[in-house]
């Protein structure tokens, strides 16, 4: 091959790597399954093993079951079946995810309890796992109309394997995409979650949705502190001050809301299942 033709070839790669180089990357901690998300209706199972368990009973006043924020191991919400070195679906291997809820009933007709249990459904096939932030009636007895709750839950995945996962700057990740669904209507609004790399406070983007499908951006959203010991306290929302990020995940509220119809014995009061999750970097 003549030199001229060999530097027009050479040239020709150098621009196709530069276009790969420049495509961006998607991370997906918890794949999006065709058993269950098609054409945004739910399928398959509801239910899954309770790995976390807190009951609340009420009595004169609101009633709040609260777990704090974490990023330790022992913490996760998928317990022993979390992997720390490895971050793939199938049975038993549901990546790490971490988080924390407080969930607070203001109200109810009939004093009882109620409990919050994080769950997991983690499918023999592996293409239905799902995670679930589940609070229900814990009684025998139904509970009639005018029951008022709260609720603020998070989960957090690393950014990258391993028990210490590598940071990611903060201007790199462009978006997250997620799916969420609920067994009951309320005005739930989603936000992405974030903690700092360096520091390990946690920070909530002002963007937001409220549909059960919905991509958010990263780049240029304000971002408000979130109290790790409790999740239902968020600060003001301002420019970033963290650079790098490790995990990130979703910060799910319902404010307020009364029921207008019976609560079944041992039925839902409130849940959030995020069935996919994935994040875009902006490869530069």
């Amino acid at each position: 091959m003549p030199p001229a033709i060999r530097l027009l070839a050479g040239l020709g790669l150098l621009g196709a790597a530069s276009l790969v180089a420049a495509a961006p990357t998607v991370l997906k901690p918890l794949a999006a399954s065709p058993d269950y998300v098609e054409g945004g209706t739910l399928y398959g199972a509801k239910t899954g093993e309770a790995r976390s368990v807190l009951t609340a009973r009420f009595r004169d006043g609101p009633a709040t079951a609260l777990r704090p924020i974490s990023v330790r191991p022992e913490t996760a919400l998928n317990a022993e079946l979390a992997s720390t070195s490895e971050a793939r679906l199938g049975p038993r291997a549901l990546p790490p995810v971490f988080g924390g809820y407080s969930v607070t009933v203001h109200q109810m007709p009939e004093p009882t309890q109620f409990t919050v249990r994080p769950q997991f459904h983690d499918g023999p096939s592996g293409r239905n796992d799902f995670l679930n932030l589940n609070v229900y009636l814990e009684n025998n007895q139904p509970q009639p109309a005018g029951l008022e709750f709260s609720f603020a839950g998070a989960w957090l995945f690393p950014v990258a394997p391993g028990p210490r996962p590598a940071p990611i700057p903060l201007d790199q990740l462009a978006d997250a995409s997620f799916f969420v669904g609920s067994q009951r209507s309320a005005a739930r609004v989603v936000q992405l979650l974030a903690r700092d790399a360096d520091s390990g406070a946690l920070w909530v983007s002002e963007a937001s949705a409220t549909a059960h499908s919905a991509t958010l951006p990263l780049a240029g959203t304000r971002w408000a502190r979130l109290d790790a010991q409790d999740p239902a306290s968020l600060g003001a929302f301002a420019p970033p001050t963290f650079r790098r990020v490790d995990h990130l995940g979703l910060y799910v509220t319902v404010p307020p809301t009364k029921l207008d119809e019976p609560v079944r014995p041992y039925g839902v009061i409130y849940n959030v299942v995020l069935h996919s999750f994935e994040f875009t970097l902006a490869n530069r």
